[in-house]
This record gives structure tokens, sequence and C-alpha cells, in this order.
């Protein structure tokens, strides 16, 4: 598991009309450039099969290998999808459940830096 999180904190109005977009840019794995919303089509697809591996997702995204695989990599990082062998996964069969175990990583990460951070005032404060 990957200790990346990103997590947009900007501000959004919640679009009815297209939440799958909002998910994604509030999850920070697509951004406003990214028109066919790529990651979202991979996160649906893993949703329907369980798993497939990228030449298989290139030819359902229609894209390239190369981006298809960017893209798994940036799932990968943000905690949303693993790799097993050659096939990628989601972490859960449903959306909530995987925000709900995204909440858990990054509560995990806040106090791992929470215990960094007195350390690093220690050492500042020391120098002084």
């Amino acid at each position: 598991m990957s200790n990346i999180i990103r997590i947009s904190i900007r501000r959004t109005t919640m679009d009815e009309r297209d939440p799958f977009t909002d998910f994604c840019q509030m999850a920070g794995i697509c951004n406003d450039a990214d028109k066919q919303n790529i990651p979202m089509q991979i996160l649906q697809l893993l949703q329907k099969y369980e798993h497939l591996n990228s030449t298989d997702l290139s030819k359902f995204t229609e894209m390239s290998r190369g981006s298809v695989l960017n893209h798994l990599e940036n799932l990968i990082e943000s905690g949303f999808v693993f790799k097993y062998g050659k096939d990628y996964y989601l972490r859960d069969k449903n959306f909530s459940a995987i925000v709900n175990l995204l909440e858990k990583d990054l509560l995990r990460t806040i106090e791992r830096m929470k215990k960094y951070a007195k350390q690093i005032d220690s050492i500042m404060n020391s120098e002084i």
C-alpha cells in the first residue's frame, strides 16, 4: 500500500449531474483537462470485471497502453487500486468502502506526521 494520499480540499460544488468527475477531482486522480475522465472509466471497469490487465483496460478505454499504465500508477499511488501479478483490482467492491479505507489510511498517515512533527520541533528548538 502506498503512503501517498492525495485529496483535494479545494472548495467544490457538488454537481448532481456528474458525481464521477467531482469524485475524481476531490480524490486527486483527475483534473479539469481530463475530459474523458479516464481514471473514473478505469475504476468503473475494474468494478464491473473485478480485475483486468493493462492491455484489456487499454482496449476498453481506447487509450494507448502507456497512457493507461500512467493512470493505473496514479490510481495505485492514490490507494484506489492494487496490482497482483499482471492484473489490477479495486481495493474494495464499492466506492463507499474504498473511501472508508482511504480515510483510515489518511488518519494513520496524519498520526505518523504528528510524530515526525514533534521530532522536528524538538530538533529545531534545540538548535535555537
